[in-house]
């Protein structure tokens, strides 16, 4: 599951739970919170807020709850001068919650859609625990990489693509392992390696794909606040 939000759409586009785009709700943490980067740095987010303490998240609020998730955690984890060179982070977290909001949305329709047609797996269950773990991790292990939903056992179960590579797609969250390539007529393409041509994280294997500078997928020095789109 590889939802990271990119700054082009801007998961605007999160790359297997999506790429989303802009605006959200109420802060989950306070708002002044530092955010130097380090371990455990600030209190733990609020779980209800966020999603995150509900035995199950419902298909339609995915996105919803992933964003809650995902800002709270830059606000916890990221300092000061990373957030600022990432623009839909925003000020604090109701900001930036404000501005992944369409995106959220998207990202639910999109995965509703898929569901219902056969081409995704769904298991509120396993979102639920994902995104528990996501908010528990510390700040070290959330900047270890790019996107913790896409390196975590259970993420990588709770929402799953049934579309093989070279099958018929129509999102990159019905690709099982890849991504769908529209430029090749909607087909479901391997994901690309380290210095691999790209435009979208969704098509990475490290679902970070530097598109400001060398259009390649690279690994991220600073995981979750890395500001290279």
């Amino acid at each position: 599951m590889n939802v990271r939000p990119s700054g082009v759409f801007v998961f605007c586009a999160v790359a297997v739970w999506a790429t989303i785009g802009c605006g959200a709700s109420a802060p989950l943490v306070d708002a002044g919170a530092s955010g130097t980067g380090g371990a455990d740095s600030a209190a733990p987010v609020d779980a209800v807020d966020a999603g995150t303490d509900a035995a199950t998240v419902a298909i339609n609020q995915f996105g919803q709850s992933y964003i809650a998730t995902l800002c709270a955690r830059v606000y916890d984890c990221c300092p000061a001068n990373l957030r600022a060179a990432v623009a839909p982070y925003g000020t604090d977290v109701a900001s930036c919650r404000d501005n992944f909001a369409l995106a959220a949305g998207q990202l639910s329709a999109s995965i509703s859609e898929e569901a219902a047609m056969g081409r995704v797996t769904y298991d509120g269950l396993l979102v639920a625990q994902c995104l528990h773990n996501f908010t528990t991790q510390s700040c070290d292990q959330i900047r270890a990489v790019y996107d913790y939903t896409n390196s975590d056992p259970i993420c990588k179960e709770a929402i799953l693509g049934k579309v093989d590579l070279g099958g018929t797609c129509v999102a990159n969250e019905g690709c099982r392992g890849g991504w769908c390539d529209a430029a090749s007529g909607f087909k479901c393409a391997a994901l690309k390696p380290n210095g691999g041509s790209c435009d979208d994280d969704n098509q990475c294997q490290s679902a970070a794909c530097d598109g400001a500078n060398t259009g390649t997928c690279i690994d991220s020095p600073d995981g979750l606040c890395t500001p290279h789109f």
